[in-house]
């Protein structure tokens, strides 16, 4: 029976050739549609799912009455004071943007053996709190996690800036660890241990970044070259 419904659909497709070729184009115009349309939207929704603790985590934001706008921007201390007032807060973190002019761009300065020096400009470079890397679960690739942001005049590479700043082969190199670089913007000068190694953030994370540094290096005062062990 199935066999006779396959003959006569053929037989009809091959007389109205015109009016087949539109209807099947038509047809596969729009499931190509639909698909695309459905990736798209379950991407958008799958933001920072992939933490482990996405449900708990949370970012603050402030309202100005008078300009009727929204910002995320907020002073660094109140998350610690935050989390000293409610014991509902177990974490928090800060991020701090340095702006250099009118760009937030820097620049990281690498010089080897041979006395070659490489300097690479990258713009997602933050202060952060060592809690960045308990809250958050980008993944981790080489270095102690838990001491990587704690001291001062610490940085983590994302795996994009250690393959920018130490070639494609830096996965290699076990001297990354402990590498000196010097880091350069408009204002600021001073130098920088490599601690860590953390992979490069998914397409669906809201936040992207090159490189992390420890935010007690902002009490140490801009332009000292004093390295913590």
């Amino acid at each position: 029976m199935f066999r006779n419904y396959f003959i006569i659909a053929y037989r009809n497709l091959s007389k109205n050739k015109a009016f087949s070729f539109i209807n099947i184009f038509g047809l596969a115009i729009g499931m190509a549609a639909c698909l695309l349309i459905l990736q798209y939207v379950s991407f958008e929704l799958s933001y920072d799912d992939f933490h482990k603790e996405a449900d708990n985590i949370y970012r603050i934001s402030t309202t100005h009455d008078q300009a009727r706008d929204e910002s995320l921007l907020v002073p660094p201390p109140l998350g610690p004071e935050l989390q000293k007032d409610f014991p509902e807060v177990i974490k928090s973190t800060r991020l701090i943007l340095p702006w250099s002019g009118q760009a937030a761009s820097s620049t990281l300065g690498w010089q080897d053996q041979q006395g070659k020096l490489t300097k690479q400009t990258f713009r997602w470079g933050f202060y952060t709190d060592p809690e960045f890397l308990k809250m958050f679960s980008f993944p981790w690739i080489r270095g102690d996690q838990k001491r990587a942001l704690a001291g001062t005049h610490r940085v983590v590479l994302s795996e994009s800036a250690a393959r920018k700043i130490f070639g494609n082969d830096w996965a290699e190199n076990d001297r990354i660890i402990g590498q000196t670089l010097e880091y350069l913007n408009e204002f600021d000068r001073f130098q920088l241990v490599v601690t860590g190694i953390i992979g490069d953030a998914p397409a669906n994370s809201h936040l992207q970044y090159d490189f992390l540094v420890s935010f007690a290096t902002l009490s140490t005062g801009w332009g000292k070259e004093v390295i913590s062990s």
